[in-house]
């Protein structure tokens, strides 16, 4: 295993972390460090494009933010270090089928192993939760469903639908951003997203006016400026608010 810091220039992977279950190899991640060595953890889950820029972003901003941020590679099982552009229709094509072939089960039990990982990172104990966008989006769902997570975030996640029965087994605090014209996440299905999840796991969930998938990806072909900044926004106080240690003698809802 290495463990080397953030810098300006990294590279797209900087860490390895252990398979699961004691298997031979390793699962390529980026990782971004918080300043305090104690800081909480935030496993970031990418969308069908893999370990891009965009991804390396959100890391970094969240470090900065006092988290220690790792973004794993997904894609490990299938097509290692897979990556590709939504500008390029081929390559747009390719990510959606590698995206659909995804096995939801299989990554959700991988992400239990990498946030213990996380969580006990250099011999300490931290809380640890997940923001994930897209694919990564449902894989954060399934984790707040099925794993000890502490908060999970989820952009525009697609395939929830297909696993809302989970939804009353929702075990940490859930916040949801959706776009109102989501070409993947149509009203109806909106509709019974909202219904379940606010009645069953008491989600959080905020809808963007007149924006599209993928609305805060930095650089796609439906980056919303003013909606990415306040969803990123109430992301940054909600993992702060769940994550970070609350100061002794003040109330928790107060921070």
């Amino acid at each position: 295993m290495s463990l080397l810091p953030t810098s300006l220039q990294a590279p797209r992977f900087n860490l390895t972390v252990p398979q699961p279950d004691g298997q031979p190899g390793v699962i390529d991640a980026y990782l971004a460090l918080a300043r305090q060595p104690d800081a909480p953890g935030v496993v970031v889950l990418h969308e069908m494009l893999g370990v891009n820029a965009d991804m390396h972003r959100i890391c970094d901003r969240l470090a900065a933010q006092g988290f220690h941020a790792l973004c794993p590679d997904l894609y490990w099982r299938q097509r290692p270090r897979a990556l590709f552009s939504e500008h390029d229709n081929a390559q747009r094509d390719a990510a959606l089928r590698l995206g659909r072939s995804f096995d939801a089960d299989l990554g959700t039990n991988d992400l239990q192993h990498i946030m213990d990982w996380l969580r006990q990172m250099d011999g300490g104990a931290r809380k640890v939760g997940c923001i994930g966008y897209c694919m990564g989006g449902l894989l954060s769902y399934r984790v707040a469903a099925c794993c000890r997570s502490d908060a999970s975030v989820v952009y525009y996640g697609v395939g929830i639908e297909r696993f809302l029965d989970e939804a009353h087994t929702v075990a940490c605090p859930l916040l949801i951003h959706l776009a109102e014209q989501d070409d993947f996440i149509p009203p109806t299905t909106q509709d019974e997203m909202a219904r379940r999840l606010q009645a069953d796991a008491t989600a959080l969930i905020h809808t963007y006016s007149n924006t599209r998938h993928g609305f805060a990806r930095r650089g796609g072909r439906h980056f919303d400026a003013a909606a990415a900044l306040l969803a990123d926004e109430r992301s940054s106080r909600f993992l702060a608010q769940h994550l970070h240690p609350v100061p002794t003698g003040v109330p928790a809802d107060a921070v």
